[in-house]
């Protein structure tokens, strides 16, 4: 067994709960623009899809840093392996560069 399709294997499920919730969500959201008020029900989904989606780009980043950049790091960062999110590019490229991954082109 390979670890790194294990966990990419692990992923799938996920991307297959996420677009179940993305069709719950559209069927709310068609209802609610019928009766025109946003249900809890469509405010709900819509901070399940957020979060699962937050959930997947956390996952698949941990096993991009684990196994394609980690290994050509000679400093390990104190932190790393989670999907950056920033307010805008320069607070995202700091993000990257605080667990030495803002050159990610250069790796390889």
């Amino acid at each position: 067994m390979n670890p790194k399709t294990d966990q990419i294997k692990l992923i799938e499920p996920m991307l297959t709960r996420a677009n179940r919730l993305v069709s719950e969500l559209g069927q709310a959201y068609h209802r609610d623009l019928e009766g025109k008020k946003v249900s809890d029900e469509a405010r709900n989904l819509t901070h399940e899809v957020l979060e699962k989606c937050s959930n997947i780009l956390d996952q698949t980043m941990t096993v991009l840093f684990e196994y394609e950049i980690k290994p050509h790091l000679t400093e390990l960062p104190k932190r790393g392996g989670y999907f950056p999110t920033a307010k805008d590019e320069e607070s995202y490229r700091s993000s990257l560069g605080q667990w030495k991954a803002s050159q990610l082109a250069e790796l390889w």
